[in-house]
């Protein structure tokens, strides 16, 4: 009697409470049990209402009830307003049965955007028995379903209009798909799927579907839960869609549901069969596999589908030294654009040593079913056109590499403006016309000869040639002469009696440049610094071939090269390296490989690259004993 008052005094006290932390936050969240349908010693069915901010994610795994977790089955989302990013999401849920009686539901809890939201506790009432058939021998089942009503695709199981009448015959089937016709391979999506098929009210009390766990593999987004008809069945279809991450074996199985048939009787109440319903799927293997060797090309980054590729110019083809070229590089398909890569443009023949690449990464842009990139670039050389770029990818379908070159784009690069020919002709002006010029320097004048050279300096029908044109110097005025005195003639002892200031700070500058030098000498003698030597000796450990292997063998050059005073850092680029003496031997090698490393056939002998890297160390190392 005394937990039945209590019961009551908290069920009038709740809404204030709800009320005062529905104020203080978007976020929040409440829990009931269905009373109308709870009776002793049959399941109980429940509703979680989240109400947040539809930009922040509900985590449908982190629904505690109590101190136990709890699964749940989404419902739908309802949008408080149109102007308002307000929605209130509703989640079912099952509790085992209990006898009649008054309950406390436990506080209930979720994470929403991370951070974790808690339901007050709340009282529930469990009717008596009814007399509906229902006996406290039956088994409590879990999540129940009932064959889909939607006014749009109504299904029409096979059995009776009345609901208190089971079909002649119950079904309850399972199958289970993974959209995978051959094998799978990193980085490849695709659907894990469910189907139920039923023809009357049936509440399960197992569901063991590993698909839609997907240990081993990347799982995207939410299940999605659609429900139709197919042959007079209604059909439950679930589906979790997925990416494989690494090569392997998977197994999964096996898949199982079991529950029991339900009728309702007059009152709308179950009447549960007696026979459990069983619907098992076999376990199911799936492989990833690594992407063959054979045939791989060495462009080849990980997209995997079918696609198109092209290139092409949208800024001028006429261009200087050091402007910057903009490329638009498209890539389109029937499979997922979205993942695709670009190709690495400035490791491919032709664009080392000629063109300069941005510092930041082209970041595509997806339009239908085409991915966009503009990359940006700027020739350091006189070359006549952008080399063609080799694009290719992976068809899981036929397993098989597929490479696509784009055309040759013609470009004009123009290294300088020539000098004039001839030169100027010295013009004498009377004193007039040179004060009118200085007041109005934005006066027209005649072009003179020196202008024409310069227009035909510059190769025709080009936008620099079109500057040319429009080019007028304004006319030169000298200012003033001075006359040269006899002090002129003599040289100062200081140039200045200044320079006599500036000799106890220079004595200062020059002590500190000397004790700063002691000091950083005795700093080099406390540590053991990374020489070339141990560079190169640890590039001769590594695996052939591998990219460790070939950034060792660039850092030992390199730093051979600061050793012997060609460089002041490690991290200068080869391009940017001298072409003459030791600088450009090393130079020439390092393109050579990188040449080699990335041309079509890829093929690099590691015995003839590092015969040749050791006959270049012990060049370099003459050269610094001869210093």
């Amino acid at each position: 009697m005394v937990n039945k008052i209590l019961a009551y005094v908290f069920i009038l006290l709740m809404p204030l409470s709800l009320q005062a932390d529905f104020a203080n936050s978007d976020n929040f969240v409440t829990a009931n049990i269905d009373e109308n349908n709870s009776y002793a010693n049959q399941p109980l069915s429940g509703t979680f209402t989240v109400t947040h901010d539809q930009n922040n994610a509900v985590d449908t795994s982190s629904f505690v009830l109590g101190t136990n977790s709890i699964k749940v089955e989404f419902v739908q989302n309802v949008k408080i307003s149109s102007n308002s990013p307000i929605v209130i999401s509703y989640y079912k849920f099952q509790m085992p049965a209990k006898p009649a009686g008054l309950y406390m539901l436990p506080e209930a809890s979720v994470k929403i955007a991370g951070k974790q939201y808690r339901s007050i506790m709340s009282s529930y009432e469990v009717k008596g028995e009814s007399n509906n058939g229902a006996n406290s021998n039956s088994v409590s089942p879990a999540p129940s379903f009932a064959p889909s009503s939607s006014s749009n695709s109504a299904p029409k199981p096979a059995s009776p209009t009345d609901p208190s009448m089971p079909p002649s015959k119950i079904i309850l089937k399972l199958e289970a798909d993974t959209g995978v016709k051959k094998a799978l391979y990193p980085r490849q999506k695709t659907k894990f799927t469910y189907r139920y098929f039923y023809n009357t009210n049936i509440s399960l009390v197992t569901e063991q579907l590993p698909l839609l766990d997907a240990e081993g593999f990347l799982k995207f987004g939410d299940k999605e839960v659609k429900d139709s008809t197919e042959n007079n069945m209604s059909v439950r279809e679930i589906s979790q869609m997925v990416e494989a991450i690494k090569p392997g074996t998977f197994t999964f199985g096996p898949s199982i549901i079991e529950g029991y048939a339900y009728t309702e009787n007059g009152s709308g109440k179950p009447v549960y069969s007696s026979s459990k319903l069983v619907s098992e799927v076999p376990a199911i293997t799936l492989t990833v596999k690594t992407f063959p060797e054979e045939g791989k090309p060495p462009s080849f980054n990980g997209s995997i589908g079918e696609f198109d590729f092209r290139t092409t110019l949208s800024s001028s083809p006429d261009i200087f030294i050091g402007d910057e070229i903009s490329l638009n590089v498209d890539i389109s398909g029937k499979s997922d654009v979205k993942d695709v890569f670009l190709p690495e443009i400035s490791k491919q023949p032709g664009f080392s040593g000629f063109f300069r690449m941005s510092d930041l990464p082209p970041v595509g842009t997806v339009k239908g079913d085409t991915k966009n990139f503009v990359v940006s670039m700027r020739p350091t050389a006189e070359v006549k056109e952008i080399p063609s770029i080799e694009f290719s990818f992976f068809n899981p379908e036929t397993e098989q590499f597929t490479v696509l070159n784009s055309k040759p784009i013609p470009i004009n690069v123009i290294s300088a403006m020539e000098k004039p020919k001839t030169p100027l002709k010295e013009e004498k002006s009377p004193k007039k016309e040179s004060t009118s010029n200085k007041e109005n320097p934005l006066s027209p004048v005649k072009p003179s000869e020196s202008t024409e050279n310069l227009k035909n300096s510059v190769p025709p029908n080009s936008s620099v040639n079109q500057v040319a044109k429009n080019y007028l110097p304004n006319p030169i005025e000298i200012q003033a002469n001075y006359s040269l005195q006899t002090a002129d003639l003599y040289n100062k002892i200081f140039g200045s009696w200044l320079v006599l200031g500036m000799i106890p700070f220079g004595l200062a500058l020059l002590f500190y440049q000397i004790t700063l030098r002691d000091y950083l000498d005795r700093i080099r003698n406390q540590i053991n610094p990374e020489t070339s030597q141990d560079l190169y000796t640890e590039f001769l450990k590594q695996n052939k071939g591998s990219s460790r292997y070939y950034e060792l063998l660039n850092r030992s050059l390199k730093l051979k090269l600061v050793e012997l005073g060609e460089i002041n850092e490690l991290g200068i680029s080869t391009e940017s390296l001298a072409g003459t003496g030791a600088s450009g031997e090393v130079r020439a090698f390092l393109n050579d490989v990188e040449e080699k490393r990335f041309s079509r056939d890829g093929k690099l002998n590691p015995v003839a690259l590092e015969a040749t890297a050791q006959t270049l160390i012990e060049h370099l190392n003459q050269i610094g004993k001869q210093l």
